[in-house]
């Protein structure tokens, strides 16, 4: 029996082991060898990557610093991590969110503390930040008056 995996590693013997380094795939050929002759086969074997847990996880807003009823949008991002990534957002109001990019509109003044989660299959990496949303600023009204003069006569 010789083996080749398709790395470059080889192999000889009925049974064998052989560790693969790289994700990818291969094309694995077996040749057996007797008195009357040789027989190939040939086997593709895939090897999935490691899993890695998301890492790095961050996020921003815009606008920074939002009144009540001013939609936000925030933009998740992460370092590194397996595909596929899921995106889950705690707003601090008591609402949630899901994606990498999404809105939210907050009804009452005050700080918040929002939340994104970053899972994959590997496990899970967090980013809080907190954002202050301001009152809506008072609508301004020009009021014109009539002009009033004593004594003056128009011609």
């Amino acid at each position: 029996y010789a083996w080749a995996f398709g790395d470059g590693g080889t192999g000889s013997g009925a049974v064998v082991t052989h560790t693969y380094t790289a994700a990818g795939d291969y094309t694995v050929v077996m040749t057996v060898t007797n008195a009357c002759g040789e027989d190939t086969a040939t086997y593709v074997v895939h090897v999935a990557s490691v899993c890695e847990p998301p890492t790095g996880a961050d996020f921003s807003w815009a606008p920074i610093t939002p009144t009540v009823g001013q939609t936000v949008t925030f933009t998740g991002t992460v370092a590194g991590g397996t595909q596929p990534l899921a995106y889950a957002w705690a707003f601090g109001d008591g609402e949630y969110g899901s994606g990498q990019v999404v809105t939210h509109t907050y009804a009452m003044t005050g700080t918040y503390d929002v939340i994104l989660t970053v899972t994959n299959a590997c496990g899970l990496t967090t980013a809080t930040h907190s954002i202050v949303v301001r009152p809506t600023p008072p609508v301004r009204y020009t009021i014109y008056l009539p002009l009033v003069l004593k004594g003056y006569t128009f011609p």
